[in-house]
């Protein structure tokens, strides 16, 4: 039997007490923890103070190192200013004009001489009594405002305003001109090839008909014929060559030796006639994480439209051909407790995969052409983010199995057919100025929020008309990891609480899918700012928490959350599907094309892209990024905006310059957004099958030995839903 022992807490003696009574009225009303903190302990606010204090201080240097020598020797030179200031007749209001002529005569004389030195400035200076008494005055001066702080204060503040104002508009000036440099690159590169491909065009054939082939491509139907004239191109561009071969190059992204040694290692181990467990185990273990000897460098799988080198799918396959003998070894050589605990290590060190749907108004609606490439190759991952835009095709995965995802929410016509009912993302433009002109803002929220409310509802019965999901609801359906990103409203600058929020199943489960949609949405100047929804303990509908928060469009905090999905999902591969148009320039050559790092214009690009964004940051340090219907943009310049793969469609020149944004689709528009999300997808899925290939295979090992994860298709878990009978041996798989 243990012993504890207890160790006593000596109790404070009185003379050691010590009470302290609230001093006013309000500290007595107000409980310590919600009484608000000085302004200056705000971060962004101790930034502000502390550019303006070095600022002014720089600007006290510079005018006294060049400017208050030069003023005191021309004041030397003027004898009857001088006279005037040793007789103290400077003060009468009848020698008031001749001071000024004086002192403006003085002034005219400050001319800066390359040749002169301060050192003998300073010398004949202080051998004059004019410079004396000068030097007296400015003295007084200072003492006076000395005593009289509003008017030192008042001076130091303008000064330091003043040139802070100059270095934005310095740095405002620099960003310009760096950006058009940017566009002057990108025009000659585009000049160049197409002088390229004109020139291919005229004198080659096999070039011309690789140029019609490209063109053909844009337009499949279909992944498979995609896949099929992907094969023909590589063999006309002299591609299956490179497939087969190592050059130099390509060791300095791979390391092809030890890699040919692991896979003569996985072979031997995974004998047909005897399998070695304990080695396999050994080697899995090794072999199986993230970019293992960099075979998961984009150059080494995009260099081709159809495929890699064909050792690394070699390398690839033999890790799952592992796998699937290890789950498939007897019960004497591997438990299957001992098989559950292995693959759940193997699992948790290599990590999983997410999507990141970006913002982009109407144009997120590439984002279900990616979804529907994904589902039809079985490559959809299961940790899913959306933000603004994107979160409307977040929330609908989120809700939505994948066959209601192909039946009835990619489809042409879901932006359109419920437009009778008064259910649709944006009213006419004309309709958007009107209502901006008479409020502020281009959408109604309340019209927002129904159109939400339609979507992410389902229909109970005649008493309660629709459950509106949660996020628990969500998941409980579909087994799918579901974040939507909102931003705190900065309009109600008292609340100090979190400035953004990744919505989930774990971190809020009890928040609306349509209240997170619309405030993810509700960028300032298109919508206003509102309360987070959500259904408490009883059922009802009430605002998320008692602090009156308001949000606004997640893109603005973390339009891609990765880091936190990182820490919150183990998250190590992201794919991300990007179509913000105002980021598309920046990032498009770079993704798509992987030899376009080698050359010059990536060079002179990465330069420029990487000198406007340090002269964004340096604007949002000083503070000086001019609030939008009082939200502060300045979080927005320092995110990243691109994944392990970047998935960018081309756009049409009203989506280039956001003007679809803002538009409620059509018809024809989804068809285009659809296919065009389809092809933007195709030349990457093979890359994503590579990156996704081991953890699908760790997935189907786990399920296997878990058994199958099924919900009742019974509205999960809605009080009001057990008197549904007619659902109760529906069942849904866990995609």
């Amino acid at each position: 039997m243990t012993m504890q022992r207890t160790v006593p807490i000596p109790s404070p003696s009185p003379a050691q007490v010590k009470l302290e009574l609230p001093r006013t009225a309000s500290e007595r009303a107000i409980p310590p923890v919600l009484q608000p903190k000085a302004a200056w302990k705000d971060s962004e606010r101790i930034a502000q103070f502390i550019a303006n204090v070095t600022s002014a201080v720089l600007v006290v240097a510079i005018a006294s190192y060049y400017f208050v020598p030069l003023v005191a020797l021309a004041m030397a030179e003027t004898p009857r200013l001088a006279t005037q200031v040793q007789d103290r007749a400077v003060w009468t209001a009848g020698n008031a004009s001749v001071v000024f002529t004086d002192g403006w005569t003085a002034m005219q004389k400050l001319e800066i001489k390359p040749s002169s030195s301060v050192v003998s400035i300073l010398q004949r200076m202080m051998n004059s009594p004019q410079v004396t008494a000068a030097l007296t005055l400015t003295t007084a001066c200072l003492v006076l405002i000395r005593k009289y702080k509003v008017v030192g204060w008042f001076l130091y503040l303008q000064a330091g305003v003043t040139l802070q104002w100059g270095i934005a508009l310095y740095q405002l000036a620099r960003i310009v001109f760096s950006m058009s440099c940017y566009f002057t690159v990108k025009f000659v590169k585009v000049v160049i090839a197409l002088f390229r491909r004109g020139y291919s065009s005229i004198f080659g054939v096999r070039n011309r008909q690789a140029v019609a082939l490209r063109q053909l491509m844009k337009s499949a139907p279909t992944h498979a014929v995609w896949a099929e004239m992907a094969e023909y191109l590589d063999t006309l561009e002299g591609k299956d060559h490179w497939k087969t071969t190592i050059s130099d190059d390509d060791l300095e992204y791979c390391d092809f030796v030890q890699l040919q040694k692991n896979l003569t290692a996985l072979a031997r181990a995974m004998n047909e006639k005897k399998p070695n467990i304990r080695e396999l185990r050994y080697m899995i273990q090794a072999c199986a994480m993230r970019n293992e000897l960099g075979v998961d460098s984009p150059s080494l799988h995009l260099e081709c439209k159809s495929g890699t080198k064909t050792v690394i799918n070699e390398y690839n396959g033999a890790i799952v051909r592992a796998l699937e003998m290890l789950g498939n070894a007897s019960e004497e050589e591997f438990s299957s407790a001992e098989k559950i605990e292995f693959f759940r290590h193997v699992k948790q060190s290599f990590g999983s995969t997410a999507l990141c749907l970006s913002g982009g108004g109407s144009i997120a609606m590439y984002h279900k052409g990616i979804i529907k490439a994904l589902l039809e190759a079985d490559l959809m991952p299961n940790i899913v983010s959306g933000s603004s835009g994107g979160a409307i095709t977040a929330a609908m995965i989120a809700c939505k199995t994948n066959k209601e995802l192909l039946d009835d929410i990619i489809q042409d016509d879901v932006s359109t057919k419920f437009i009778p009912l008064g259910i649709r993302w944006f009213p006419p433009l004309l309709e958007q100025i009107t209502h901006c002109i008479k409020t502020g803002f281009l959408i109604e929220c309340s019209t927002f929020e129904r159109t939400t409310q339609h979507y992410f509802g389902e229909p109970l019965n005649e008493v309660q008309k629709t459950l509106y999901y949660t996020f628990q609801d969500a998941y409980l359906k579909t087994g799918r990891h579901v974040c939507i990103t909102v931003s705190a409203s900065d309009v109600n600058s008292a609340h100090k609480g979190p400035k953004k929020l990744l919505l989930d199943h774990i971190n809020s489960p009890h928040v609306l899918l349509w209240s997170a949609v619309a405030c993810s949405c509700s960028l300032p100047g298109i919508m206003k700012s509102k309360q987070l929804m959500a259904r408490d303990f009883d059922g009802n509908v009430v605002p998320y928490n008692s602090l009156g928060k308001e949000w606004c469009d997640g893109s603005i905090q973390h339009d891609l959350p990765m880091e936190t999905m990182a820490s919150c999902f183990n998250v190590t591969n992201f794919i991300v599907s990007q179509v913000n148009p105002h980021v598309v320039p920046f990032v498009g050559d770079e993704i798509n094309q992987p030899g376009f790092r080698k050359s010059i214009f990536h060079t002179l690009e990465s330069v420029i892209a990487a000198d406007v964004r340090h002269r964004l940051k340096m604007l949002a340090f000083l503070g000086l990024f001019p609030k939008i219907y009082g939200h502060q943009f300045s979080a927005y310049f320092r995110q990243n905006f691109s994944g392990n793969v970047t998935l960018v469609p081309e756009f049409s020149f009203q989506e280039a310059v956001g003007i679809k944004a803002i538009q409620n689709p059509t018809k024809q528009d989804m068809h285009d957004y659809i296919e065009g999300g389809q092809r933007t997808a195709w030349p990457k899925l093979a890359y994503i099958r590579h990156l996704c290939s081991i953890e699908k295979c760790l997935d189907r090992q786990l399920n296997r030995l878990l058994g199958p994860s099924v919900v009742p298709y019974n509205n999960w878990l809605h009080p009001d839903s057990k008197e549904l009978q007619a659902n109760q041996n529906k069942t849904t798989p866990i995609a």
